[in-house]
């Protein structure tokens, strides 16, 4: 284990819930809780002629630029 690893403030989750004095948090649920709020994020879609060109010239088989 390492001894200068930089303490990780643990995020509460319905699976992991606040640690008290009496309650360590273990390092599975702190990974737990990470994994979680990776799951939970999503991205726009976002348009780009550029590359729409490039996969109708890609699935045509016509030579690209």
């Amino acid at each position: 284990m390492l001894t200068n690893a930089p303490s990780v403030a643990p995020v509460p989750t319905a699976s992991a819930p606040v640690p008290t004095d009496s309650a360590p948090v273990s390092q599975l649920a702190v990974a737990d809780a990470l994994m979680s709020l990776l799951r939970d994020t999503t991205t726009e879609p976002r348009p780009d002629i550029q590359l729409e060109a490039l996969t109708l010239a890609v699935s045509a088989d016509l030579p690209v630029l």
